[in-house]
């Protein structure tokens, strides 16, 4: 078991830490996001939705910065590329990041340096935005050995009213044929 300083049993998008008055050694951060703060994570995101999310989060602070490591377990509801329909997957994203804790004003345009207070929810927002697949396919989808995807995004009933319409290209063979005769 771990030695922890404190154990921050929060909502981890809304949660932020000061740490002008923190000391250094190893905090925990575990919690589950509520509602609301989804919802405003989710206006982030295209083709996905953010159902549920736990945060459980090692965080060591040293003199000049904090080593942050840990997983992020997402309950998520994707639209598959390939056939536009929803489906739901849970994932977990592994974060481990390290961020450099400013002393003076000049050193606070870099991105990964902090200054006085650590946004716990903007650095869980970043990751999932980072992990998230853009073109994410349906588990059932039929892949080879390759992962290439077979998948014709057309349902069987698409698939016979489709064949059963008219080429456009077919009246063009039919009337060359009728001249040739």
């Amino acid at each position: 078991m771990k030695d922890y300083r404190a154990t921050f049993a929060k909502n981890p998008l809304s949660f932020e830490i000061s740490l002008n008055g923190l000391k250094s050694g190893l905090y925990h951060i575990k919690g589950e996001a509520d509602e609301a703060s989804m919802e405003a994570l989710n206006k982030n995101i295209d083709n996905a939705m953010v159902l549920g999310l736990f945060a459980d989060l090692d965080m060591k602070k040293a003199a000049r910065h904090i080593d942050m490591q840990g997983t992020i377990k997402l309950k998520m509801k994707h639209l598959c590329s390939l056939t536009g329909k929803p489906f739901k997957k849970e994932q977990v994203v592994t974060v481990k990041d390290a961020m450099l804790i400013a002393e003076d004003s000049e050193e606070q345009s870099v991105d990964d340096v902090l200054t006085d207070t650590f946004d716990v929810g903007a650095f869980v927002e970043q990751h999932i935005l980072l992990n998230i697949d853009e073109f994410a396919v349906h588990p059932n989808v039929k892949r080879n050995e390759n992962n290439t995807v077979y998948a014709d995004p057309l349902s069987p009933e698409e698939l016979a009213e489709k064949e059963g319409k008219n080429n456009p290209f077919q009246v063009l063979e039919q009337m060359k044929t009728k001249n040739d005769k």
